[in-house]
């Protein structure tokens, strides 16, 4: 009976199409595996990417951290030259007080300091232009 039963053509088109679906099933299989290949290499470069954004964001992190502490240090820098330039100003402004208090005491021994000056010029001028006559 088992004889007769692999000879029958019921038979024969059952191993033909057990035959199909194996080599469906087989196929079916490397595509999968060729999937989960691709599928485990998809998952190495997402995890690559975002271990290099992680490393990206630490660097952006420390870089603003760098900022900060030099903005700081620029405040502090800035701080200090005002604290300095402050006293300097008040000096100038006391110096320029003083002198134009000089000036106010002096301006007429200036005028007269001058006007001499001014007299001994043409003096030395009207002497220059004699010697060359």
């Amino acid at each position: 009976p088992i004889t007769d039963a692999k000879a029958s053509s019921g038979t024969m088109v059952l191993v033909g199409e057990i035959a199909t679906l194996k080599s469906k099933l087989e196929a079916a299989v490397k595509e999968s595996a060729r999937s989960a290949m691709r599928l485990e290499e998809a998952e190495k470069k997402v995890i690559s990417s975002e271990l290099r954004a992680r490393e990206a964001e630490q660097t952006l992190h420390n870089l603003a951290g760098k900022t900060a502490v030099d903005a700081m240090t620029a405040s502090r820098r800035i701080a200090d030259l005002e604290a300095q330039v402050a006293p300097m100003e008040a000096k100038i402004t006391a110096l320029n007080h003083s002198l134009a208090a000089l000036t106010d005491v002096f301006k007429s021994e200036l005028e007269q300091a001058e006007k001499r000056v001014a007299s001994l010029k043409e003096v030395m001028a009207s002497r220059n232009s004699q010697k060359t006559i």
